[in-house]
């Protein structure tokens, strides 16, 4: 990272944490919309939603999983 952007706000913003969270928000959104135009089933999404909160992202499985698929 450029040296004057290290600033802890800015590092945070990056952090791959912080990444697949907003993307696991994202995902649910759009599941969410799916639901309200009956492309998916209310029950479906629930267990989506519950699964991704009680499971945190595991991210060295992620970066490996990239390295496989070249995403």
């Amino acid at each position: 990272m450029i040296p004057r952007y290290e600033k802890e706000e800015i590092k945070r913003i990056w952090l791959e944490e912080n990444k697949t969270g907003l993307w696991q928000r994202v995902k649910l959104a759009v599941l969410c919309v799916k639901v309200y135009l009956k492309q998916l089933a209310k029950g479906v999404y629930a267990e989506i939603r519950d699964a991704l909160e009680s499971n945190p992202i595991d991210l060295v499985w992620w970066k490996n999983r990239e390295k496989e698929t070249h995403l």
